[in-house]
């Protein structure tokens, strides 16, 4: 995340959480923290954040969030592709039977 990024994130969380200081160093080292994290996905993390929680996020719940959301995504896929590949076969069924039979 660019330090942009991370400032219009802490408007966010300022906006929901008065208390939530805001300083030069917080910025630079939020940024820092967060480089190469998805900016949308780490916005969306922090929406749900506020809405079950009374304080604010800290980074670490935010990487934590993003990474199980992550391995969510990942056992989605390997899921449909297990779905998908029970259904395939390269043989003709007329074929396989034959192979059964041992004609």
């Amino acid at each position: 995340m660019t330090k942009k990024e991370v400032a219009e994130l802490f408007k966010l969380i300022k906006d929901f959480y008065p208390r939530f200081e805001v300083t030069q160093s917080k910025i630079d080292n939020w940024t820092r923290l967060m480089e190469g994290q998805n900016f949308d996905r780490v916005m969306f993390m922090t929406e749900q954040h506020i809405k079950k929680n009374k304080f604010p996020p800290t980074v670490s719940e935010l990487v934590e969030r993003i990474d199980e959301t992550r391995n969510k995504d990942f056992s989605n896929q390997v899921e449909k592709w297990e779905s998908e590949a029970l259904g395939y076969c390269p043989y003709p069924t007329s074929d396989i039977i034959k192979l059964v039979k041992g004609k």
